[in-house]
């Protein structure tokens, strides 16, 4: 859990994989980080394309190239010992077959070895290593003199001896020469000719055996190189370098280098299998960052780190002047692309968090339309569950009704009372459905043909009223009709109504029936048979008594029309009457009239 390892996934790189590894860590620094007390580690994050076969790291001294370059060895050999990897998923990498590394200084007084030789002498061997063909070696681990996390164990090879005597082979303890740990050692007892296998640890100072066959296809190898180069003079160092590193991207499956020598800066844009990075460079406290640049070659900033290491400023400014401008002028280009690369990563890193907010927003807003179709959905269905309780409710009371209707005498004044019981249960039940919208533009002038949708007929005008009503005739008949309740024959309404001239119109009062009115006996009046004279009396007191209901139906029937003339002669002049029409053909047409009060 401390180590906030993830498991390997192992690629081809032959199908067009590449290496990833993002925010790898070492374990011992890690290790010191969580249990010692140490400061933070700073991750690297490796990105290497499959076509690449060698990798270029530059940069300052103290930098973190050498860590780099043990960070990524071990965590090969990790992946292959099947233990997780410190670094964050997806962890990619191939299966190395071998991991070979010469790093640290191999310089020797015993052995009349310098730095040079040193390196050079475990170069050959590593070059021997790829070269040889499987079967006659067997890798465990490669030491790396002077590299404490990397002296994990000894290059083996077995090697073919015959016994002397034919005797039988019995195993013996001897300790080796390397490491003073004891090992067991197989020798021949002498007894037979037949030939066994001996365990020796292979000296890394000895010559390789002579004879192996050499190999015509690379081996997937990991080469490790610190320093390459170094020891000797400048101009000999990188040319031997680059010819190292060309024969490597031929022989291994990939090999990654720290350098200082500009002249390996320049092979990238030589070969496409080549590629640079470079460890960071602080230029305002001229300290390294130890963060892992790609594609950017690194200064090696042996000046500035001088001058911050307290170095007699004269010594660095005579310094400054022997390296001449050329130099500094490639330093400020280097220098301008790291600034560019930061400026580059800051904005990623913005455009990332507002990537990650849109996509919370996103998210929100998607939840929030989830749960509004859940509301929406949960409103219908108890709509839906109202009306049908509101149905079943209206049923209930039409059987009762009927029910009254066939237990009782079946006369006009029950079936109306049943009839207006009906209507009130349809009112309250059912909502009234919204009227449909008017078709604007029609002016209706006199000899127009006319629609009056409320009786269901048409007319034609006869007179324009100042009043905004018309007078129609329909067959033998003549009324009066307001503005508002016709129509032209194709469903246009009125534009405008009729203004008087002769003097102004008091403000019309908002007091209007509710299109919803409900007819009952208490606001319905029958005064079929009576004259006239007699049926004005009983309208004035049946307007008294409907007066809360604010409309009052007049059952008058039709015969000749003289009663129901009478009728409008009267409701024009009362002044409780608002307006009156003849009722709707379902509610008696022409033998009723509906006065509207005030």
């Amino acid at each position: 859990l401390w180590l906030e390892a993830n498991p390997p996934r192992f690629i081809d790189r032959n199908q067009n994989e590449s290496i990833t590894l993002r925010q790898l860590r070492h374990p011992l620094l890690v290790w010191q980080q969580k249990h010692e007390q140490g400061t933070s580690v700073v991750p690297i994050d490796v990105q290497i394309q499959s076509y690449i076969r060698v990798v270029a790291i530059t940069g300052p001294n103290t930098g973190g190239k050498t860590v780099t370059l043990k960070t990524f060895g071990l965590a090969a050999l990790m992946a292959k010992a099947g233990l997780f990897v410190p670094a964050r998923e997806p962890v990619e990498l191939p299966w190395f077959e071998q991991i070979l590394a010469d790093i640290g200084d191999e310089q020797s007084i015993e052995q009349s070895l310098s730095t040079f030789s040193g390196h050079i002498r475990r170069i050959s061997r590593i070059i021997e290593a790829i070269t040889t063909p499987k079967e006659e070696l067997q890798l465990d681990r490669l030491k790396v003199g002077g590299s404490q996390e990397f002296q994990v164990g000894r290059l083996k090879v077995l090697r073919e001896q015959p016994d002397n005597l034919g005797q039988k082979a019995t195993l013996r303890e001897q300790p080796d020469n390397l490491g003073q740990k004891a090992t067991l050692r197989e020798q021949p007892d002498n007894l037979g000719q037949k030939a066994t296998l001996r365990e020796q640890p292979a000296n890394l100072e000895e010559p390789w055996p002579k004879g192996h066959a050499t190999r015509t296809t690379p081996r997937a190898s990991l080469v490790l190189l610190d320093e390459v180069g170094a020891g000797t003079d400048p101009a000999e160092g990188s040319a031997l370098a680059i010819a190292l590193l060309k024969y490597l991207a031929n022989t291994t499956q990939l090999t990654i280098a720290t350098t200082h020598y500009g002249e390996l800066k320049a092979l990238k844009y030589q070969d496409e299998r080549f590629e640079n990075a470079s460890v960071e460079f602080d230029d305002q406290t001229l300290s390294p960052t130890y963060r892992l640049l790609w594609g950017i070659p690194g200064r090696s900033n042996a000046l500035s780190i001088a001058r911050r290491l307290g170095l007699n400023p004269s010594v660095v400014d005579q310094a400054q002047t022997l390296l001449g401008g050329a130099s500094e002028d490639v330093n400020e280009v280097i220098a301008g692309l790291e600034a560019q690369r930061r400026t580059q990563e800051t904005k990623a890193q913005q455009a990332n968090q507002l990537l990650q907010q849109a996509e919370s927003l996103h998210q929100e807003l998607s939840e929030r339309a989830k749960l509004l179709q859940e509301r929406e959905r949960e409103l219908k269905l108890s709509q839906e569950r109202s009306v049908q309780d509101a149905i079943a409710q209206a049923k209930k009371e039409i059987a009762q009704v009927i029910r009254q209707l066939q237990q009782g005498s079946q006369t006009a004044q029950n079936a109306q009372k049943a009839t207006n019981a009906l209507k009130e249960i349809a009112q309250r039940q059912i909502p009234a459905a919204p009227p449909p919208k008017p078709k604007p533009g029609f002016r209706p002038k006199v000899g127009d043909r006319i629609r009056i949708p409320r009786l269901n007929q048409t007319a034609e005008i006869i007179s324009a009223a100042d009043n905004g009503e018309l007078t129609v005739r329909f067959g033998l008949m003549k009324m009066t009709v307001a503005l508002a309740d016709v129509e032209s024959l194709d469903g246009q309404k009125p534009e405008n109504v009729v203004k008087t001239t002769s003097k102004p119109a008091p403000a019309p009062t908002p007091v209007s029936p509710p299109a919803t009115a409900v007819r009952t006996s208490k606001n319905t009046i029958d005064i079929r048979g009576s004259r006239v004279a007699n049926a004005e009396i009983d309208i004035d007191q049946a307007i008294s008594k409907a007066i809360e209901f604010g409309v009052l139906w007049i059952i008058h029937g039709k015969g000749t029309g003289r009663l129901r003339q009478g009728v409008h002669a009267f409701l024009e002049q009362h002044p409780l009457v608002e307006r009156f029409k003849l009722a709707e053909q379902s509610e008696g047409g022409t033998g009723v009239t509906v006065a509207y009060l005030k």
